[in-house]
């Protein structure tokens, strides 16, 4: 999805925003490859740079994800009011902003463990 919002990317940048190791980036993009969804190559001004781009068949599939996204979300929110889904929507986002700014990186996780 992160193409989609801005194409041809550097691998190492999709990396950061998806906040996984480097290998997962680089065994989910083989397989993206493989199975033609995206393309990989290195610009001729900086070799050491892999940059990602999305082929015509990935930038097809836009609009059936966001509607099988969308339908997902109205599937498992289904039994909410809109006043609990605006709530879950806060939380989630707040937990999302916390786990972006670190809040619980590896030393807070093993001072925890250790409160157990």
């Amino acid at each position: 999805m992160l193409l989609w919002d801005q194409d041809d990317r550097p691998q190492s940048e999709l990396v950061g925003l998806l906040g996984v190791e480097a290998p997962t980036v680089t065994k989910t993009l083989q397989r993206l490859e493989q199975q033609g969804l995206v393309a990989r190559h290195r610009p001729a001004a900086n070799r050491r740079t892999v940059v990602v781009s999305l082929t015509d068949r990935g930038r097809s599939l836009h609009r059936e994800v966001q509607q099988l996204w969308a339908a997902l979300e109205e599937a498992t929110t289904a039994s909410l009011t809109e006043t609990e889904r605006q709530g879950l929507s806060q939380l989630l986002a707040r937990v999302e902003k916390d786990l972006a700014d670190g809040q619980n990186d590896d030393e807070r996780i093993g001072d925890a463990r250790g409160r157990r």
